[in-house]
């Protein structure tokens, strides 16, 4: 905004000199040329004063200076005051747009803050931040190959931020495209050798890559830079569970979760590792407690009801799953996830009724 200001400021500064000057060399071409006047009557009235010649030749040429002087200015200040005024207004412009996109995504409407950012990018390709921020939203958005298209745009303009590199990584991850992820990720690490999230990126990459103890590495170092980081603790405890190290996997998972008890992400990790190493009483408790936290958290309904259902909670697992199709939404996972909780629910409905057969008898 800053720079914006500079150039607006510096175009209406142009115009004023320009204005100013023009006005002067008018009235100094007056003076001159009256005082060219009054020569010219001396010589008539004595043609052999020399000094008289001198002086009008000296008027002449002043007056020749000068009327030249407001061709100079429009020729040279003048383009230099019109193109300020415009890359200032320019700049202005993919700012307001930067700011409607801003209210536009804030109030869930992604749809009008991407054309605003396209609005954006229109009046000046190079600007970096245009493309960060139109692939940012794009991600937001699911809709990764596009925004990976724009995070590139900005990763040219751009190479040295760590910030760009991370997500076009993520973008490259979510299109399935973790090899080409890998160089992205390490660039960021390069950049930012003392930021844990770059370890953490790389890492979850290299084992999707199925590079489990590359990864461990890395989310290794990750802990040793930040410790109390709750992503690097999350990170590190589930691979460790994953490679059969349950143990030392369940010691930073639970320091993850002690280190922000409200975080959902390390509550489920924690649930899930519980759920897979068959510890189902602590896996319940820890859906219940994401539940607590999130009551709208149909997912969460989901794994409670498919944990309690294996402890053969009927009448706990038939109200976790009705949670669930009560606040699930509209995507393919949900869409997937109401079908087999349907068939559940028929299942635990007849269960019930049966066990209630047997309990009158």
């Amino acid at each position: 905004m800053h720079v914006v200001a500079s150039l607006l400021g510096l175009g209406f500064a142009a115009f004023i000199f320009v204005w100013v000057q023009i006005r002067l060399s008018i009235r100094d071409m007056g003076h001159s040329r009256a005082a060219t006047a009054y020569a010219n009557k001396a010589r008539q009235v004595d043609s052999t004063v020399a000094d008289t010649d001198v002086v009008l030749r000296g008027w002449q040429y002043n007056d020749r200076v000068r009327s030249n002087k407001p061709v100079v200015l429009v020729l040279i200040i003048l383009p230099i005051a019109i193109l300020s005024t415009l890359v200032g207004l320019r700049q202005y412009r993919i700012i307001v747009a930067w700011r409607a996109a801003e209210a536009y995504a804030s109030n869930g409407d992604l749809s009008q803050a991407e054309l605003q950012l396209k609005f954006a990018v229109t009046l000046d390709p190079f600007v970096m931040q245009s493309h960060y921020q139109l692939g940012l939203l794009l991600a937001q958005d699911h809709k990764f190959i596009d925004a990976v298209h724009e995070l590139t745009m900005a990763e040219a303009a751009d190479t040295s931020n760590a910030n760009i590199h991370l997500l076009l990584g993520r973008c490259l991850m979510a299109t399935g495209s973790a090899k080409a992820a890998e160089p992205v990720f390490k660039r960021a690490v390069a950049i930012s050798p003392d930021r844990a999230e770059g370890y953490v990126a790389l890492g979850s990459c290299l084992v999707k890559l199925h590079r489990a103890n590359d990864g461990l590495v890395q989310f290794r170092y990750a802990v040793h830079l930040e410790p109390n980081s709750v992503t690097a603790n999350e990170t590190l405890g589930s691979l460790l569970v994953a490679v059969g190290s349950a143990s030392e996997g369940f010691v930073y998972l639970n320091r993850a979760v002690g280190i922000s008890p409200d975080n959902i992400s390390a509550r489920n990790a924690l649930a899930v590792a519980y759920t897979e190493c068959q510890l189902l009483k602590e896996a319940s408790d820890q859906f219940r407690a994401e539940v607590f936290i999130d009551p709208q958290n149909s997912a969460g309904y989901f794994d409670l009801a498919s944990v309690l259902e294996a402890q053969q909670d009927t009448k706990g697992a038939l109200d976790a799953y009705e949670s669930y199709l009560r606040l699930s939404g509209s995507s393919p996972e949900d869409n997937i996830g109401r079908k087999i909780a349907l068939l559940e629910v028929r299942k635990l409905e007849q269960t019930l009724k049966l066990q209630h057969s047997n309990s009158s008898h």
